[in-house]
């Protein structure tokens, strides 16, 4: 997961201005809840359809570089215009009927995949799993499922209509627009796989945020795990192939040049965590720590020189 400044794109027309059609189902929406209870047997949250409209899909696919908002996995042709605050229905809430009045506004849209919108059987894997114990594992029949369905667990007080002031809730769920999720996710060191884990250093309740999001949205689910360490592993090569050239020439006397270049191939590999590539939060994470220890290294030769 990334921060993504919504602000980059414009709100889509057909919601902006609104088109006919999403103003008539907005009105139809508003009368069908001012006449329907949540209580009534034969209850059911409004059928709505014109929130993801070509000009939304587009957007979202442009704001998110075609990657699903949660876990960055590329959308391809499959795309799920997610309400983060969902639109029929709470799972934390039976009495809530859903955040329906947002149905259609842009800030609660985003794209996401298929297993992290929707409820599916996962099997999780952890830092101290091995690679036959993934095999194991992927031979499994698994009997848990995740994904967000109607998933909003918040702290705080529930909006239950339009007039409810909604900063009164704090989400548990990270919004990528709205939070920056280095400041809540962190990335195993010691585990071969690519495993996401709560930033220890984040303190409730972002801890609380953090192993929220990263259940709910399945983010060490098997598939999604071995996808995020084939990107870790071309990145564990690059950097052992800069520190493997370190170790040739120590001792040498142009050992802060050689520093210095080590530094600058480094900073290159910045490149793996562009907006638009694939797991670009974990490649950051990997490349900042990497960074930081071969500059702590050239910062001692100074020393040493001086």
């Amino acid at each position: 997961m990334r921060y993504v400044d919504r602000r980059e794109i414009d709100t889509p027309p057909s919601l902006a201005v609104p088109s006919v059609s999403v103003a008539a189902e907005k009105e139809a929406a508003r009368v069908y809840y001012a006449n329907m209870s949540i209580g009534d047997q034969d209850w059911k949250g409004y059928s709505f359809k014109q929130y993801k409209d070509h000009d939304v899909c587009y957007r979202l696919r442009i704001l998110f570089c075609n990657k699903c908002a949660y876990c960055e996995s590329d959308l391809g042709s499959n795309l799920d215009v997610e309400h983060y605050r969902p639109k029929c229905g709470v799972t934390e809430e039976e009495t809530h009927s859903g955040y329906w009045w947002l149905a259609h506004a842009w800030e609660n849209l985003l794209p996401s995949c298929d297993p992290c919108n929707r409820k599916r059987y996962q099997v999780l894997l952890t830092e101290k799993n091995s690679e036959d114990e993934l095999l194991a594992l992927r031979a499994l029949r698994p009997t848990e499922s995740y994904g967000k369905a109607n998933h909003f667990p918040i702290l705080g007080e529930r909006a239950f209509d339009e007039a409810a002031d909604l900063s009164a809730e704090l989400p548990l769920l990270l919004d990528p627009t709205n939070d920056r999720p280095d400041d809540y996710l962190d990335w195993s060191i010691g585990s071969y796989f690519s495993i996401v884990c709560p930033l220890v250093t984040a303190g409730e309740p972002s801890m609380q945020r953090a192993v929220t999001t990263i259940s709910i949205f399945a983010l060490n689910r098997l598939n999604l795990v071995q996808s995020r360490t084939e990107v870790l592993n071309e990145l564990r090569f690059q950097a052992s192939q800069i520190e493997k050239d370190l170790e040739r020439h120590a001792g040498e006397e142009q050992g802060t040049a050689l520093l210095d270049s080590a530094l600058l191939r480094a900073d290159q590999l910045r490149r793996l965590h562009e907006p638009h590539k694939p797991y670009s939060g974990m490649a950051k994470a990997f490349v900042d720590r990497f960074i930081s220890r071969i500059a702590m290294r050239a910062a001692g030769a100074d020393g040493q020189d001086g």
